[in-house]
C-alpha cells in the first residue's frame, strides 16, 4: 500500500499533519473499504452542534474536530485523528481529546485512533491501553490486526474478532476440489454434535498453509 512512499519524508519539518492525512490515512481507509459516500463511508472534519461533553459533574469542551469519522450502516463507528510526525499519540493530551470526542452524545463510538505518520494507535473507550499500536512502515506485516481494529465488518460485529476462518472454505480457495476426502490425524476434537440420525459434526482446529482454521 505504501510501496512508493518514502518514510524518511516524515523527518522533514515541512511534513505536516495534512500530509499525514492525505498520504497515509486516506489510502489506508480506502483499502479498508471506506468511501466518500454510501452506508460505509468516511466523513472529513465532522463538527459537533454542541461541542461539550459531561464527564461526571464536569463539563468539558471538545476542542478537536477529528479528520475522519467512519460510518457503518450510516451510524458512526470510529474516528481517526491525524497528527504531525513529531506529535505524541500515546499518553498525551491528543488521546484525551480524541476520547472526549468519541464519547460525545452526537458521536458515541467505541473505537478511536490516532496516526502521526510513524504509528497508528487504536484505542477502545472501554480500555486504558491501546488495543493496537503498529509502525506505519510495517503495516503490511500486521494487516490482519488493522482489519480487525478498523474494518467495517469488525466495527459492526466486534464478536467476529479473532474468529478463525472455515477450513472447507480455505480449501476451496486454494483449489481443492469439492468432495475430496481428507484424513486429518492427531487432532483433538473439541466438540461432537449430532446433526441428524446418521450425521455427526465434529469441531477442531487445523492449519491450511499458514492460516489457522476451524
Amino acid at each position: 500500500m505504501y510501496e512508493d512512499f518514502d518514510f524518511s519524508a516524515l523527518d522533514s519539518p515541512d511534513y505536516k499533519e495534512d500530509a499525514v492525512r492525505e498520504d497515509l490515512i486516506a489510502p489506508l481507509l480506502r483499502r479498508l473499504g471506506y468511501k466518500a459516500t454510501g452506508t460505509v463511508r468516511m466523513q472529513r472534519s465532522k463538527t459537533l452542534v454542541h461541542p461539550f461533553v459531561m464527564i461526571g459533574s464536569r463539563k468539558n469542551q471538545v476542542s478537536i474536530v477529528p479528520d475522519y469519522t467512519l460510518y457503518v450502516d450510516d451510524e458512526p463507528a470510529a474516528i481517526i485523528e491525524a497528527k504531525g510526525p513529531r506529535e505524541q499519540i500515546v499518553s498525551s493530551h491528543h488521546v484525551e481529546q480524541a476520547y472526549s470526542y468519541a464519547i460525545h452524545p452526537e458521536v458515541r463510538v467505541d473505537v478511536y485512533a490516532l496516526c502521526n505518520g510513524r504509528e497508528l494507535v487504536v484505542y477502545s473507550v472501554s480500555e486504558w491501553e491501546p488495543v493496537l499500536r503498529i509502525e506505519m512502515a510495517k503495516i503490511e506485516e500486521s494487516w490482519q490486526d488493522v482489519e480487525e481494529a478498523l474494518n467495517p465488518k469488525f466495527l459492526l460485529n466486534p464478536e467476529l474478532k479473532g474468529f478463525m476462518p472455515d477450513y472447507g472454505l480455505a480449501m476451496l480457495k486454494i483449489g481443492v476440489k469439492p468432495g475430496t476426502i481428507q484424513i486429518i490425524v492427531l487432532h483433538h476434537l473439541q466438540s461432537i454434535m449430532r446433526a441428524e440420525d446418521d450425521l455427526y459434526v465434529v469441531n477442531t482446529t487445523t492449519n491450511a498453509g499458514d492460516l489457522e482454521c476451524r
